[in-house]
């Protein structure tokens, strides 16, 4: 996590690995060694937020589009995934800015201040970048 002294930049990105190996069930244990297959998903998210008197300034394109380039320059990764509450229109134009794919939508999915939102999902790959 990235955070400003001054409280108006605050970026993360946010990653976790998940491994599940499967087999035919073949042995005692349920797993045949000879014939198993493992699926490793690498997920990382970014997320972002300002104070209302730093908006509209280009501070969280800018700072995005930084912390991708290191993402994938420094750390190697391959795929960073970004969620937007429906009505937030300035964080779907900050990640269409860096380039980042609409990929879907999950319907009625956050509940804010008593108000329920869809949850959009953007993603950028090291390719598109």
């Amino acid at each position: 996590m990235i955070m400003n002294d001054a409280g108006y930049n605050f970026i993360f990105i946010q990653g976790n690995v998940s491994t599940v190996t499967s087999g035919r069930g073949d042995s005692n244990d349920g797993l045949d060694t000879n014939a198993h297959s493992t699926a490793v998903r690498y997920g990382y998210e970014i997320g972002y937020m300002l104070l209302n008197e730093y908006t509209n300034k280009g501070i969280a394109t800018e700072t995005v589009k930084q912390i991708c380039t290191i993402a994938f320059k420094v750390l190697s990764l391959e795929q960073i995934t970004a969620n937007v509450f429906q009505p937030n229109i300035a964080s779907m134009r900050v990640l269409l800015k860096n380039d980042f794919k609409y990929k879907g939508v999950i319907q009625n999915a956050v509940i804010k201040d008593g108000n329920v939102y869809d949850l959009l999902i953007y993603v950028l790959t090291v390719n598109s970048n």
